[in-house]
């Protein structure tokens, strides 16, 4: 492990080297991206594109938590797993200031963390705080909205969210539900207590999206209790295609055999390949803004640029949206440009006069077809075992948390170990699985059935979809 970090420092560092010479414009060093004019923002009066480059990362679904960490095995070849993902965004983001990304799967990224060397930490960091890396969602999950207690969605929520305290001072304000199988209004009355302004989630059914999108109400005011009125009301964006990848899967920078990707595809801008693409793409590109555009209220919209564990290969994705920005900018018909959902949360607030639908229920049941003939409503009971170890589960955990508070004892202490973690004079006298949970969590806390039950409520595990023998 330990030549395994020291690596990665030097990657880093040799970067912020190379991006340190880019600017000060010190030869012979030249950045690749300046080849492309991608500082583009928001401009009033156009139809403005905010691309949102992403990657959704399950912890558990075909292969296990650990397998998907390391590598990821898809369409019978192996990628680079979660680890290499971050590996790699973090210094396509370095090499081009403009270029931002989002990720919101913490139990992935705790266990990153928590490998990096000091100084891969600091340039992660202050990405952080300059909004080009932005953490949405806060949890340690994605969690299901049906058949999760309550209870347990804020559990698994404050977790992560101490995490982002702790290490980044930060709290994300957008939650993130992009592959739950429909959604509840409890989300927007959970999260806006906890200081949320808005949620995104990709998968809706698709004969009220089809609906929505004929009456521009894509985008909606939400609210989560009528008691409580407008203190639970959130901005919530369904997203045109009912998933949560590119509008086009011709911009799908990335192979996969299951989406007849047997190569990735790519801008092609110079005339000798015999392959130029540039204006089909920027065609096609303003012809889906536009349509796009009619579904919401408006002069922004955003396209996903990612989906199941890309960027592997970062480089891949940002070179290739580095070259639809300067083009599709270049011919002037709308205008794109690198961005985040709060930027594009405060872009929608400061559109004069915008009035959004309200809507005060929930997204159920969640169909995956207009005819309404594949409903998704056999995971609320499916796996009735499972589902009542969970509720067991969080019971335990929240006996011991009231344990902890009667026996006045603080995190760390050796009299009783509990989810804040025990604390070993001697790593031979913890069990494995713990010390497994004291390497995936920052400061020893939280123990193992806490993190056990946060990842148990991720929207393929409790639901059922997340194969059986990856279920333990």
């Amino acid at each position: 492990m330990p030549g395994y970090v020291r690596s990665r420092r030097v990657t880093v560092a040799v970067l912020l080297l190379v991006v340190a010479c880019c600017c000060c414009h010190m030869q012979p060093v030249a950045c690749r991206s300046a080849l492309y004019n991608t500082n583009a923002t928001r401009k009033e009066g156009m139809l403005n594109v905010h691309i949102i480059s992403h990657t959704h990362n399950d912890p558990g679904w075909l292969s296990s938590f650990t397998q998907y960490h390391r590598t990821v095995t898809l369409d019978s070849h192996t990628i680079g797993g979660v680890e290499a993902i971050l590996d790699s965004v973090v210094l396509q983001l370095l090499d081009n200031p403009d270029r931002t990304f989002v990720y919101a799967d913490l139990a992935f990224f705790v266990k990153w963390w928590q490998e990096l060397h000091e100084d891969t930490k600091a340039a992660v960091r202050h990405l952080v705080q300059q909004g080009r890396f932005e953490f949405t969602g806060g949890g340690i999950v994605q969690h299901d909205e049906a058949t999760s207690h309550y209870s347990g969605m804020i559990d698994q929520m404050s977790l992560g969210m101490r995490f982002l305290q702790e290490e980044f001072g930060h709290s994300p304000k957008i939650a993130w539900q992009l592959d739950g199988f429909g959604h509840s209004n409890t989300e927007p009355l959970l999260k806006s207590m906890g200081g949320f302004e808005a949620v995104f989630f990709g998968r809706s059914d698709h004969a009220d999206m089809a609906q929505r999108k004929q009456n521009r109400s894509l985008e909606l005011i939400w609210r989560g209790s009528e008691a409580y009125g407008s203190e639970t009301d959130m901005f919530a964006s369904q997203y045109p295609t009912g998933n949560y990848g590119p509008p086009s899967m011709q911009w799908f920078f990335e192979r996969r055999d299951d989406y007849g990707k047997y190569l990735a595809d790519s801008v092609q801008d110079d005339p000798e390949t015999g392959t130029y693409n540039v204006q089909g793409l920027i065609d096609e590109f303003v012809q889906r803004a536009e349509e796009w555009q009619q579904a919401v209220l408006g002069d922004d919209v955003y396209f996903f640029m990612g989906g199941d564990f890309t960027h592997s290969d970062a480089r891949m994705w940002f070179n290739n949206v580095d070259k639809m920005i300067h083009y599709v900018n270049k011919d002037g018909r709308v205008n794109a440009f690198y961005s985040t959902p709060s930027r594009y949360l405060a872009a929608k607030r400061a559109t004069p006069g915008l009035q959004l639908p309200l809507k005060s229920d929930d997204f159920f049941p969640y169909s995956s077809s207009e005819e309404g003939t594949d409903y998704w409503t056999g995971y609320f009971t499916s796996r009735p075992t499972l589902k009542a170890q969970i509720r067991r589960g969080w019971s335990l955990l929240r006996a011991t948390h009231q344990l902890e508070v009667l026996a006045q004892l603080q995190p760390g202490s050796r009299q009783l170990a509990t989810t804040r973690g025990r604390r070993y004079v001697d790593a031979v006298e913890a069990s494995e699985p713990l010390r497994l949970a004291h390497t995936l969590a920052p400061h020893h806390d939280p123990a193992v059935l806490e993190f056990a039950l946060a990842t148990s409520l991720h929207h393929d595990a409790i639901t059922g979809a997340e194969y059986s023998v990856r279920i333990k």
